[in-house]
C-alpha cells in the first residue's frame, strides 16, 4: 500500500477539513442546557462526528460528553487513536484571526492547529487512507474524541464509564518518536481570606486595589492587570517609578494614572504550563513591579510579600517547599497560571508537573510545610497520576520501529514531558506525535499554527502504524 501517495491525494481535503474544524471556537465553558461543555465545543464535535459519517465510518455520541469514529475490525479488540477537540482560549496579541484558519505558506494557523485540532485529523485521514486503500482491520480502529481535555477532563471520565476501554492506543498530541513518561499534573489554588487592613505605620495613603492575570492554570499567564488607588501627586510619582523599574527589567508594560487611579496593564509571554521556562509570566513581573512598595492596606503588603518571598520567578518550586527531581523525569515545573487579588478574595491559581516517582501527597506536604502560619491554605482543582511505559512493551517497539522507518530518523529517542495527554486515562495508550523533533512548540501561545506536510507526514505515520498493529 502507497500510503504516502495516498495521503497526497487527500491534501487540499485535509487542509479544508482542518480549517472548518479552527474555525469553531471551542473553549470549554460551563453546561449549556444538553451541552456539558457549552454550544462551541458540542458544535466541534458535531463537526467531527458528521465528517466521520461522510467518510463511511461509523460513530457514536455518548450523551454528548464524548464520543468516537469506528473503522469496525473483522474480529475482536480495539485500537484506540484518542485526540481532543476543544482547546485553550486564544488570549491576546495574535497576528491572525485566532479562529480563522488562514493559511500561510506551507502553514494552517489558529487555535487549536497544533493541540490537538491538527493532529486528531491527521488520525481520522490515517482510518480514510487505510479504508481508501482497501485494508480491513482485524482490531476495530477507534478515534476517540475528547471534549474538555483542556479543562477538567469530565468528559474522558463519563465516556470511560459508559464504553469499553480500547486495549491499547496512541493520542497523537506530543512528540515523537514516543513519549514513555509523562509526570503528574496537581493543579490547585493557594487561597487567603482577605480582611480589612491598616497602615502598619500610618502615613501610607495608596491601596492596592486589584490584581488579575492569566487565562487558565495550564497557561503560563500572558497578561496581567493591577489597580492602584491614592491622591494624584503619589500616583504619578508612582507611576514614574514602575515605568523606570519596567524599563531597567525590559518589561512590557502600559501605566495610566489619572482621576486618583492608576492601572497597570502587563504583557507576559504565554507558553505551556509544562514548559513555563518558554514563556514569560505576566502576573510574576506585575508583582516583581510593585515589591518595594508600602501599600495602605496589609492584605496587600502581605500578598505582594508573600508572592515574591515563595514563588516569584522561580519554576522549580524551590521557595515553595516542593523542589522535587528523579532520573527517570526530571525536575518538577511550577507555573502560575492565574490570581485575583483584591479586598474580598485573595486566589493563587497553580499548575504543577511532578516525578513520575513522586506523588501528590509528596508535593502537597511539601507545599503545606511551607506556607504554614502565612494564612494561605491549598485547594486542589486537580490531579492526575503520572504514567511510564517499559521500552519492551510490544507497542512501544512497534510505534519507535514504525517512526524511524517513515521518518528517517533513527537518532531521536522516547522523551519524558511533563504534559498531560488522553494517554494517562486509558491503559496501554501513550502519546505519539504529532510534532517531530526540531518543530516549533507553538500550542497555548499566540498565532499558533502547525506545518502542513509535517501534519501529512505524521498522518502517514499513524496510518502504517495502525495497520502493523490491526493486520
Amino acid at each position: 500500500m502507497d500510503i504516502k501517495k495516498e495521503f497526497e491525494k487527500n491534501r487540499e481535503r485535509f487542509i479544508s477539513d482542518l480549517q472548518g474544524l479552527i474555525r469553531i471556537p471551542s473553549v470549554a465553558t460551563e453546561a449549556d442546557e444538553e451541552y456539558p461543555f457549552g454550544k462551541e465545543v458540542q458544535r466541534a464535535f458535531s463537526y467531527m462526528l458528521n465528517l466521520g459519517k461522510s467518510m463511511g465510518f461509523e460513530v457514536k455520541n455518548v450523551d454528548n460528553y464524548g464520543g468516537h469514529i469506528d473503522f469496525p475490525g473483522s474480529e475482536e479488540g480495539i485500537m484506540a487513536v484518542v485526540g481532543h477537540i476543544d482547546v485553550v482560549p486564544e488570549g491576546d496579541g495574535w497576528t491572525y484571526d485566532p479562529f480563522g484558519g488562514t493559511i500561510e505558506d506551507d502553514w494552517i494557523v489558529g487555535r487549536g492547529a497544533q493541540d490537538d485540532k491538527g493532529p486528531t485529523m491527521a488520525g481520522l485521514y490515517a482510518m480514510k487512507v487505510l479504508k481508501d486503500l482497501g485494508f480491513q482491520p482485524k482490531k476495530t480502529v477507534r478515534l476517540i474524541l475528547g471534549l474538555d481535555e483542556e479543562a477538567s477532563w469530565d468528559g474522558m471520565r463519563y465516556y470511560l464509564q459508559h464504553e469499553k476501554a480500547p486495549d491499547f492506543g496512541i493520542v497523537p498530541d506530543a512528540d515523537f518518536p514516543l513519549v514513555q513518561c509523562e509526570k503528574g499534573l496537581l493543579q490547585l489554588n493557594l487561597v487567603k481570606e482577605s480582611t480589612e487592613g491598616t497602615s502598619l505605620t500610618g502615613t501610607e495613603r495608596i491601596v492596592l486595589e486589584q490584581i488579575e492575570g492569566g487565562t487558565a492554570p495550564n497557561v503560563v499567564a500572558g497578561h496581567a492587570e493591577m489597580v492602584i488607588t491614592g491622591t494624584e501627586t503619589e500616583l504619578e510619582e508612582l507611576c514614574r517609578k514602575i515605568n523606570i523599574v519596567a524599563k531597567q527589567k525590559e518589561y512590557e508594560i502600559k501605566a495610566v494614572s489619572e482621576d486618583g487611579r492608576l492601572s497597570v496593564s502587563v504583557s507576559g509571554i504565554p507558553a505551556h504550563a509544562a514548559v513555563p521556562e518558554k514563556g514569560k509570566n505576566a502576573i510574576s513581573m506585575a508583582i516583581d513591579l510593585i515589591r518595594n512598595i508600602r501599600f495602605a492596606n496589609d492584605d496587600a503588603n502581605h500578598f505582594v510579600n508573600f508572592y515574591n518571598e515563595k514563588i516569584g520567578f522561580v519554576l522549580d518550586g524551590s521557595r515553595i517547599g516542593c523542589k522535587l527531581e528523579d532520573e527517570l523525569s526530571g525536575a518538577l515545573t511550577f507555573n502560575v497560571g492565574g490570581v485575583v487579588f483584591n479586598s474580598s478574595e485573595t486566589r493563587i491559581t497553580v499548575d504543577i508537573r511532578y516525578p513520575v516517582t513522586e506523588s501528590k501527597e509528596s508535593v502537597c506536604n511539601g507545599l503545606e510545610t511551607a506556607v504554614k502560619g502565612s494564612g494561605f491554605v491549598l485547594e486542589v482543582l486537580d490531579h492526575i497520576r503520572s504514567i511510564y511505559q517499559e521500552s519492551d512493551n510490544p507497542v512501544v517497539k512497534t510505534l519507535v520501529e514504525t517512526y524511524r522507518e517513515i521518518s528517517g530518523d533513527t537518532e531521536s529517542q522516547p522523551s519524558v514531558i511533563g504534559g498531560a495527554t488522553f494517554a494517562r486515562a486509558i491503559p496501554n495508550c501513550m502519546a505519539f506525535g504529532a510534532l517531530f523533533p526540531g518543530d516549533p512548540e507553538l500550542e497555548h501561545q499566540k498565532d499558533e499554527k502547525v506545518q502542513i506536510s509535517q501534519m501529512i507526514k505524521a498522518g502517514s505515520i499513524y496510518a502504517e502504524a495502525i495497520y502493523r498493529l490491526t493486520k
